[in-house]
């Protein structure tokens, strides 16, 4: 019973407890501050005091000179005004009040709905028993948890340890653990009927730790509608068939408005994506559906999906109450660390389908796909000029394994990779660094731009295109899919089978400033140690495949020819290389022709190699054949131009006058 301390206020009537009415002793007086021992005090107070005088605010002090414990078996507090919950007499860290409840009940222990509700709890702890859920908002004007537990909470639907729905919360310092929920948000489940226009998100977790939650949307929390901000704090060793730590699913008519940002150090790690009745199985970290979302500082690490995207899952789904394609879904990190996180399938990091990203300052690192995308995974479902996977700011990508694309797989998005660095990946296929198909062909928006960044150490086991394998999906006679490296970007130590460091098909690049180092075609087959160009299908566009400017290529290597470069056009088009302005070839080696900078094969129309602006030295013999078109072919001889080179050795019949050393071409 609530013990009265200064102010009248009316008569006891009677409260419902479990289903059952149970007559209270009067009460003489409600008081502001009141220190309570039981639960069925807190019931008596919200009934008798709280719920009856809803312009006042309600202290109850729940006392621990009982020992804390506060036993609420079949009891169910229902709240229609103004309740502050915290610890009182007694009470310590160690020994603070814990509400608990056993056996099954089909209301939570706390609910509260309404205009005019508000409950605070603070320094309070329950334990649920499995067998009830712990507090439940509808409506209500406020709901703050500070230094708060709630343990083994079960609801028979959404919202284990908290369900809040168009209420405002606010969760500080506080742990949700061990608790359930069948649909999901075992630890929390958030929602609001309209779109949140608020510039504060409509749940706040700050420092709070969310973990052994379980459900099938967001083990950890389902934001379904409703904004959330989680700051600090630790999401671990939740389970769930999507989103293990979070899941959500905030589509805003304000394009302006985030959906979920992550911050302040946040950690979510640990968590798991289980693959179960033929369906889940994505985002083993954070599951994001048509949600703008905002990562900083933080960590998402050590998760693991059953199918893709174990760190982060996000898509977008075109649903109704979404906004333009160009900004429904943007994810945005900044300083994030997405690492050691496993999936069966694609995008162990990453898994982005239609979805914009901005990568700054961040890394994704030591993830491991069984599927292609190791560090990420980016597919455009649809066509989308606006859709972009920007890399900025010092971003690693480092050390991540798959089967395709061991650091990134793109798939018809455009790539924009700046002042970063791509290492020591690995893919037992091709694109040790980088794997791209694309079909993108808008001359101001290269496909692929790279600038000022480091690709390097990186490996194709199996495959082609050590650093990347670009691969062209344009039909034929279009306009073709374009290349950019420019501003000191620095190409070293990558390895594959052809194309040590790129493997380009229907590709055209412009290349400038650029260094190729160490790069290795590694088979005894392999051709283009550093870089291989083919060229199999028509398009409308003439000049060079490759356009070379203020660029080296030193101690690159080929098992068999090209230690450079390995140029093979199969198909009218693209005519061939070029270097614009001070090219250098020094210490290159093609193992079958001892030393040669450059082998084209061309088995379709005319080539053009124009390199007067190269200059060629080392140690290497530049022993090299020029090799005579077949009669098939007489008229789409190699045009080779260079004021370095020297006369072919020997001399063979079948080139033009201006044949020279260090090239070989085969008809």
């Amino acid at each position: 019973m609530p013990v009265p301390r200064t102010r009248a206020c009316h008569t006891a009537a009677a409260l419902v407890l479990a289903g059952l009415v149970l007559a209270l002793v009067p009460v003489q007086a409600c008081v502001t501050t009141t220190h309570l021992t039981s639960c069925g005090d807190i019931a008596t107070l919200v009934s008798n005091c709280a719920n009856a005088d809803t312009s006042k605010t309600f202290n109850a002090k729940l006392d621990c000179t009982v020992g804390g414990a506060f036993d609420c078996t079949g009891v169910s507090v229902e709240l229609k005004g103004r309740l502050k919950l915290s610890a009182g007499r007694a009470c310590s860290a160690s020994a603070r009040p814990k509400l608990s409840s056993a056996g099954y009940h089909a209301k939570p222990l706390l609910s509260m709905a309404g205009t005019g509700a508000f409950l605070s709890i603070k320094n309070v702890d329950f334990d649920l028993g499995k067998g009830r859920a712990g507090i439940r908002a509808d409506g209500a004007d406020s709901l703050v948890l500070s230094n708060v537990g709630i343990s083994n909470a079960a609801a028979p639907d959404r919202g284990g340890a908290l369900f809040v729905k168009n209420t405002p919360t606010k969760v500080t310092g506080s742990k949700l653990s061990n608790s359930s929920a069948p649909s999901g948000g075992g630890g929390l489940y958030a929602t609001t009927d309209s779109a949140y226009t608020g510039s504060t998100p409509a749940v706040q977790l700050i420092r709070t730790e969310i973990t052994q939650n379980r459900g099938a949307k967001g083990g950890g929390v389902w934001a379904d509608n409703a904004t959330l901000s989680i700051r600090g704090g630790d999401i671990t060793y939740n389970e769930a068939k999507w989103g293990g730590g979070v899941y959500a699913r905030v589509p805003r008519a304000d394009a302006s408005l985030t959906g979920l940002t992550i911050s302040g150090y946040a950690q979510l790690q640990y968590n798991g994506a289980k693959a179960e009745g033929g369906g889940g199985g994505q985002g083993g970290g954070v599951y994001l559906e048509d949600t703008r979302t905002s990562v900083r500082s933080s960590y998402v690490r050590y998760n693991n999906a059953a199918g893709a995207g174990a760190g982060i899952y996000a898509v977008k789904t075109g649903k109704p109450n979404t906004v333009s394609n160009a900004d429904k879904a943007l994810l945005t990190l900044s300083a994030a660390w997405v690492r050691g996180n496993k999936a069966d399938g694609r995008g162990a990091g990453v898994y982005l389908s239609d979805v914009r990203t901005w990568a700054s300052d961040s890394s994704l690192k030591e993830n491991i796909a069984g599927g292609d995308g190791g560090g990420l995974y980016a597919v455009a479902t649809v066509p989308d000029a606006d859709n972009y996977l920007r890399f900025s700011t010092t971003s690693l990508v480092e050390d991540n394994k798959a089967v395709n694309g061991g650091g990134l797989y793109v798939d018809g998005v455009r790539l924009v990779l700046g002042s970063s660095t791509l290492n020591n990946n690995v893919a037992s296929g091709g694109g040790g660094g980088m794997y791209v198909t694309t079909d993108l062909t808008d001359p101001a928006n290269p496909a692929v731009a790279i600038t000022g960044s480091t690709l390097r150490n990186n490996l194709a086991s199996t495959g082609n295109g050590g650093a990347a394998f670009i691969l062209s999906t344009v039909p034929a006679n279009n306009p073709p899919v374009k290349l950019t490296m420019s501003t000191t970007s620095l190409l070293n130590n990558n390895k594959a089978v052809h194309g040590g460091a790129l493997y380009l098909q229907d590709v055209v690049s412009d290349v400038s400033s650029t260094t190729f180092r160490s790069n290795t075609a590694t088979s005894s087959a392999g051709e283009g140690g550093a870089v291989y160009i083919a060229l199999t299908a028509p398009f409308t566009y003439t000049a060079s495949a490759l356009n070379v400017g203020r660029t080296s290529f030193q101690s690159n290597t080929a098992g068999s020819t090209g230690g450079a470069l390995y140029l093979r056009k199969d198909a009218p088009g693209a005519s061939g290389v070029a270097c614009s302005e001070r090219c250098s070839f020094s210490d290159n080696t093609g193992v079958f022709s001892s030393g040669d900078t450059l082998m084209t094969k061309r088995l379709g129309a005319g080539l053009t190699i124009n390199l007067a602006a190269a200059t060629f030295t080392g140690s290497a013999q530049n022993a090299a054949l020029c090799g005579a078109a077949s009669a098939s072919t007489s008229a789409s001889s190699v045009s080779v131009s260079s004021t370095e080179m020297g006369d072919c050795d020997p001399p063979v019949a079948g080139c033009n006058d201006y044949c020279r050393r260090d090239l070989i071409d085969t008809a």
